[in-house]
């Protein structure tokens, strides 16, 4: 297990859990929610506009260049291409 001290050292202002801060943390086994302290933990994390365009543009060349490759190998098959 790595040692927790040594991955918090460039953090100054958190501390890892102790025995007694284990008690207040807990899972609802029916949701799978993590609670802390009886309030929920909410992790959420959005796209930017940014992100979501780089996103949007990477997802559109991934499908192009699989149509892209579809296509080539229908043609490879019904001998479209040219000979060499």
């Amino acid at each position: 297990m790595r040692n927790l001290a040594v991955s918090l050292a460039g953090l100054p202002h958190i501390s890892p859990l102790n025995l007694s801060q284990l008690e207040i943390i807990g899972i609802d086994e029916s949701t799978g929610q993590l609670y802390w302290d009886g309030t929920p933990v909410v992790t959420r994390h959005e796209l930017g506009r940014r992100e979501f365009f780089l996103a949007t543009l990477v997802a559109s060349a991934t499908v192009v260049a699989a149509l892209a490759t579809v296509a080539s190998a229908i043609a490879d098959y019904i001998g479209l291409a040219r000979p060499t």
